[in-house]
C-alpha cells in the first residue's frame, strides 16, 4: 500500500450524481450466501442488508431445520459484503443456515435467548431470514510429522469419500502421497500414513468423492472417478506446513487519527505458530521496510500453537509489524537472543530466510492489478470502525469527484468490488478509506458537514493511485 499525504481540497471532491453503488436503490433485509468449502474454520456470507445493527448467526442442521449456533458476527446497518464468520469446526454439519438477527440490546453483544425479546431473528412477510447452504469442511493445521503420518483434525462431507494427501509441486498440489476413506458426516482426528521418503515441507490435504467402486480409490485425473470435491468453484484442498511456520493476519493495533484510544494494552494475535521445540514469538516494529526494534515477546510450545497473543509496548507499535519466530535453546523460558551468543536465534526457512511475515497493524488497503473493466477490486481493506472504500476519479494526479463506494465493517474486509462508470474512471482512480460517522450505512461525505471523513494515520490519508482495467 502507498499512503500519500493529501491536502484536503473540498472543491475537488464533488460527489457525482451518477454513483453506482448499493445505496442507489432501496433495499429490504436479506442474506445471500453460497455453497462453499470451509478450510480455515470460517464461512463467508456474500451479502446482507439490515435496517439497523444486526448479527449473522450460523446454525447447524437439525433434520432439516436450524440447530445449535456455531458462529455469530455483528454487521453494520445497510449493506455488508463478504462477511467472514468464525465457526466451531467440530460441530459443522453438511448443511448450515445463515440467520439474520436484530441487534437491539447491548450493541455488539449477541443476547438472543428466545425469552428476553432481545436480538430476535428478523422476519420478512412472516418468514425468518435464514438461507441454507451446503458445505464441505477440511480443517488441517500445520504440524510436525509424527511416525510418518499426519493427522487432519476435522472433515465434514455430505457423502462417503476420501481424504487424500498430496505432495507440493512449486506451490501447487502434486502427486498423491496417501489416502484414507472418510464416511459422510463429521470425522475427527483422521490419521493418514505417508511414505518414509516423502518431501514433507508442504503437503496438500484434499477431499475427494468415492463415486465409482465404493471403497476403492480410483482417481487418475482423467476418468472423472473419485474426483476432487469442488463447491462454488473452490476445490476442497489447502496447503499445510510440516516445518516451522507462522500464520498472522492484518489486524488493528493502531487506530486512525481522531479515533478514541483503547484502554487495553496493545497486543497482536498470531493465528498459529508451528515450532520445532520450545520457542519465542517476537514482534518487531518496522524500520523503513525491515524489522526494527522489538515491540513484544511471547513464548510458544513445541509443535502447533493456536491464537498466540503477544503483548506489545504501548508506545512502540508501527503501522507495519513483523512476526519473527525464534528458538528457545538456552535457558528455557528466558529470552536470551543478543545477536552474538548464538542463543535463541531466529528460525530459518528454506535454510537462508528468516521466518518473519510482515502484517499491517493500522487502517490500510492492499491494492492489486485490475483486470475487469468497469469494476474496481480492492483485495483487502483494514479499518478500525465502520467505514467506506471510496473511489475518486483522477484530477490531474490528485483525487477528483467520487464515482463509487462500498461499505466496510470494522476489521479486515476482503474482495471489495465497486462498479464504476468507465468514462468517469478513465485510466486511473484513487481508492480512499473513509469512516462512516453520520447516518449508519449512508455515505454522506460532502453532503453532511463533518460526516464520513477520510481515514488518516499519523497525518497521512489512506489512499493511493490505481490504474484501471481498460
Amino acid at each position: 500500500m502507498r499512503r500519500i499525504l493529501w491536502i484536503y481540497l473540498a472543491a475537488s471532491l464533488l460527489i457525482s450524481a451518477t454513483l453506482v453503488n448499493a445505496q442507489a436503490a432501496a433495499a429490504t433485509p436479506g442474506v445471500t450466501v453460497s455453497d462453499q468449502v470451509i478450510i480455515d474454520n470460517t464461512v463467508t456470507v456474500a451479502s446482507a442488508f439490515s435496517d439497523g445493527p444486526a448479527f449473522i448467526v450460523i446454525h447447524t442442521d437439525n433434520n432439516g431445520s436450524p440447530g445449535p449456533v456455531i458462529g455469530v458476527e455483528a454487521i453494520n446497518p445497510g449493506w455488508n459484503y463478504n462477511i467472514v464468520i468464525p465457526v466451531d469446526a467440530a460441530r459443522v454439519t453438511p448443511v448450515l443456515y445463515a440467520m439474520l438477527h436484530a441487534d437491539d440490546g447491548t450493541e455488539g453483544v449477541y443476547e438472543f435467548d428466545g425469552q428476553s425479546g432481545l436480538d430476535d431473528p428478523v422476519s420478512m412477510d412472516g418468514m425468518m431470514i435464514m438461507p441454507a447452504f451446503d458445505v464441505a469442511l477440511l480443517w488441517a493445521h500445520d504440524q510436525l510429522v509424527a511416525q510418518n503420518a499426519i493427522t487432519v483434525s476435522t472433515v465434514v462431507m455430505s457423502e462417503d469419500g476420501w481424504l487424500v494427501i498430496r505432495s507440493d509441486r512449486d506451490g501447487a498440489p502434486g502427486p498423491v502421497y496417501g489416502h484414507v476413506p472418510v464416511p459422510a458426516g463429521s470425522s475427527a482426528d483422521i490419521r493418514v500414513p505417508l511414505p518414509a521418503d516423502a518431501n514433507l515441507a508442504v503437503l496438500w490435504p484434499t477431499l475427494q468423492t468415492d463415486d465409482s467402486n465404493a471403497g476403492s480409490y480410483e482417481y487418475d485425473g482423467q476418468s472423472g472417478r473419485d474426483r476432487i470435491i469442488v463447491i462454488g468453484g473452490q476445490p476442497a484442498m489447502a496447503p499445510i506446513f510440516t516445518v516451522p511456520q507462522v500464520r498472522v493476519a492484518d489486524q488493528i493495533v493502531i487506530r486512525g487519527d481522531g479515533q478514541p484510544a483503547t484502554a487495553n494494552t496493545p497486543s497482536v494475535i498470531m493465528t498459529s505458530v508451528l515450532s520445532r521445540g520450545p520457542g519465542w514469538m517476537v514482534i518487531h516494529n518496522d524500520n523503513n521496510g525491515s524489522p526494527g526494534p522489538v515491540a513484544g515477546i511471547a513464548p510458544v510450545s513445541d509443535g502447533f500453537n493456536a491464537n498466540v497473543e503477544v503483548i506489545l509496548d504501548r508506545n512502540s507499535p508501527t503501522p507495519v509489524l513483523y512476526a519473527m519466530l525464534h528458538t528457545d535453546d538456552g535457558t528455557v523460558g528466558t529470552y536470551e537472543f543478543d545477536g552474538q551468543s548464538g542463543l535463541d536465534g531466529p528460525v530459518m526457512f528454506n535454510d537462508d530466510e528468516m521466518l518473519m511475515p510482515a502484517f499491517r497493524a493500522a487502517p490500510s488497503m492492499v491494492m492489486s492489478e485490475q483486470s475487469e473493466p468497469g469494476v474496481i477490486v480492492i483485495p483487502s481493506a483494514l479499518i478500525d470502525a465502520a467505514g467506506w472504500v471510496v473511489i475518486h476519479s483522477d484530477n490531474n494526479g490528485s483525487p477528483g469527484p467520487v464515482i463509487g463506494f462500498a461499505p466496510l465493517r470494522a476489521g479486515q474486509n476482503v474482495d471489495i468490488r465497486i462498479e464504476v462508470d468507465l468514462a468517469e474512471a478513465g485510466a486511473q482512480v484513487f481508492p480512499m478509506l473513509h469512516y462512516d460517522t453520520g447516518e449508519p450505512g449512508v455515505y454522506e461525505y460532502g453532503r453532511v458537514d463533518g460526516a464520513d471523513l477520510p481515514v488518516a494515520v499519523n497525518g497521512e490519508i489512506i489512499m493511493a493511485p490505481l490504474a484501471t482495467a481498460q
